[in-house]
């Protein structure tokens, strides 16, 4: 389950910022952010949904920097991004540790608040697990 352990801070900075450059600016405003995210599997082990919450202080730097701010993990891609100022669609595939991930997901973006959702299948050694991860993240104040 390690794989899955790493998610969350995965998708805090892949999803928001992971094509910024080449596409429109999102509109986040930068501050201290604050992340919840429930994740759930499905398929050979279920696993109830999972909460965790974090903090992270996005700068306008951070944002500047688009798709250089993404530190993505060994063996993982972004395989489709369409980012507007208001949403954003992706795809991403990784392979870790012998099992291949697809991904694909939404966000929509209003200035101070985010949210988003994504679904996911992994190929594991015990069968095919299904993901669902749902994202809500508010800007609590000044880094």
């Amino acid at each position: 389950m390690r794989f899955y352990a790493l998610l969350p801070a995965m998708l805090t900075g892949a999803l928001i910022f992971s094509a910024s450059a080449i596409a429109e600016t999102p509109n986040i405003n930068p501050g201290l952010w604050k992340h919840t995210t429930s994740m759930s599997l499905q398929g050979p082990m279920n696993m109830p949904p999972q909460i965790t919450t974090d903090q992270e202080c996005i700068t306008q730097a951070d944002i500047d920097k688009g798709a250089d701010f993404v530190d993505m993990p060994s063996g993982c891609n972004l395989t489709q991004i369409d980012i507007r100022r208001d949403s954003m669609d992706y795809g991403m595939s990784c392979d870790m540790q012998g099992m291949r991930a697809t991904f694909q997901g939404q966000m929509t973006f209003n200035g101070n608040r985010m949210q988003g959702s994504m679904a996911s299948e992994v190929d594991t050694p015990v069968g095919k697990m299904i993901m669902q991860m749902e994202t809500e993240a508010q800007r609590i104040g000044d880094c």
